[in-house]
Order: C-alpha cells, then structure tokens, then sequence
C-alpha cells in the first residue's frame, strides 16, 4: 500500500498560515498602539493561541515587529508599483500622496515605519532584514525617475525623495491645533511641494 505523503506537507501549510495571521494581527496592534504597549502575550490573545505557542514561531518582539514592517513594506510595493505602471506621465506627486496617505492614512503603520526610523536599539541583523524592503523601494522609485530622465543620479535623488517624505511624516505627525484629518491634509500639501521641486530637477 502507498503511503500518503500529503500529510507532512498540509501541517507545513498549516504552520505557515498561522504564522501570516500573527504577522497580521501583529501589523494592526503595532499600527494602532505604540510598540512599549503591546506584547506577545497580547498578540497571542488576539490570535487565539497561547503566549509560550507564538515563540515557537518568533524567538522575541522585535522579530515580530520586523516581520510586521516587511509585510507592511511589500504590500506597500505592489500599491506604488501598480500606480506607477499606470502612469502615462511623470506622476511623482500621486506618489509622494500615496506615500502620505499609506502610512498616516487612518488604520496606516506610521507607528510601525517611525519605529525603525528611531529606535537604536535594533539589531544589526534585524536592520539587514528590514533594509531589504527600504532598498526594493529605493529602486522602485530609481528606475521610475530613470524612465524619464536617464542623465541624472536618480539613486541619490530617489534616497531623497524618501528622506523628504518621511520627514514629512515625522515632524507634522503631531502638529498643534489640528486634528487628524487636517494633519493627514497638511502633509499632503507639503508633499506636492517636494514633489515638485523634484519634478523641475527631473524634467
């Protein structure tokens, strides 16, 4: 009689759909409250497995909160490059909106990207890990300011449009006076201003 093989491969499977719940259970706490104030007791909670089981799949927090940035970061990448394909034109200003919009938009990981923007106590090899995502991004951006400008450094001035950005991100999060909306709109406005000035130095 043959043996049936599957099994092995369905408690793989099993495991491995599992752990895509924790990351993205872990991506909406991360995003919702700052990092001191969730723990992988509570995760587990929320996933509905029991705290000592989610160490069998992340040794520690950080490697969670990793995991949780490069889920953030893909998805982010296949929005930016399914835009950018539809551009018939330089369109740098929906870009940097969608930037905005994407990580201070409501229920947006801001929390999750500033984290790893500041916070020195992270890894080397974590650092490794999540810079992967930031350099897919950078290229992503590079080879779009290349379609329509070949002669200049677009790695540098890729690298600064995202510096600009997530400065943006980082000194108008918490503007007096204005609510979240009017903040979300603020950012937006000084983003069309980059935008610009990175248009007239491309074009």
């Amino acid at each position: 009689m043959e043996m049936n093989n599957n099994f092995p491969v369905l408690k793989k499977q099993e495991k491995e759909n599992r752990k895509q719940i924790i990351i993205e259970t872990a991506v909406q706490m991360f995003a919702e409250r700052p990092f001191s104030q969730i723990t992988m007791r509570k995760i587990a909670e929320a996933v509905g497995i029991t705290p000592a089981a989610i160490y069998s799949y992340f040794p520690d927090k950080n490697e969670l909160y990793a995991e949780a940035y490069i889920a953030v970061g893909d998805n982010f990448i296949r929005e930016v490059t399914e835009l950018i394909e539809n551009c018939n034109d330089f369109c740098i200003e929906t870009v940097a909106e969608k930037y905005i919009n994407y990580f201070y938009g409501t229920g947006r990981p801001l929390n999750i990207l500033l984290r790893f923007m500041l916070d020195e106590s992270i890894t080397t090899t974590l650092w490794k890990k999540i810079n992967t995502i930031n350099r897919q991004f950078t290229e992503l951006i590079e080879i779009f300011f290349e379609r329509f400008n070949k002669e200049v450094n677009s790695k540098v001035l890729a690298q600064s449009f995202i510096t600009a950005l997530n400065g943006i991100l980082l000194t108008a999060k918490n503007y007096p006076g204005k609510n979240e909306e009017e903040i979300l709109e603020h950012m937006k406005t000084l983003s069309a201003v980059f935008a610009d000035m990175f248009r007239e130095k491309i074009l």
